[in-house]
């Protein structure tokens, strides 16, 4: 496809999510752009929200779920997942380390092993 036709396809489809969704998610997809755009740079950033957002805001009921053979899986924690192997994977190529020494190290691994 030529870059004139996709442009054009992409312009009808968002004119047609303009009229088909609520303004408040409309104000909320650039947000969620950026947040995920900074979330595939700083993992770090996603795995705190997730605790942050599943611990205060968010009830376990409603949280939806992957069903997996042996059990089930929340998608926050699927997520999560994702994330920590982001940041592993960002680690093996940058050469950079990935934490710091810090005192507060082993308090936030035993938390982050207990969430999990």
């Amino acid at each position: 496809m030529t870059p004139m036709v996709l442009s054009v396809f992409a312009g009808v489809l968002f004119g047609v999510v303009i009229l088909l969704a609520k303004p408040a998610l409309l104000a909320l997809i650039p947000l969620g752009l950026i947040f995920f755009s900074i979330c595939f740079k700083k993992p770090e950033i996603g795995i705190l929200t997730i605790i942050v957002v599943t611990a205060t805001v968010i009830f376990e009921e409603a949280l939806p779920v992957i069903p997996l053979g042996f059990g089930s899986l929340h998608v926050p924690d699927a997520v999560l997942l994702f994330l920590i192997f982001l940041m592993f994977h960002q680690w093996r190529h940058n050469k950079e380390p990935l934490f710091y020494p810090s005192p507060l190290n082993i308090p936030l691994g035993l938390f982050y092993i207990t969430i999990l």
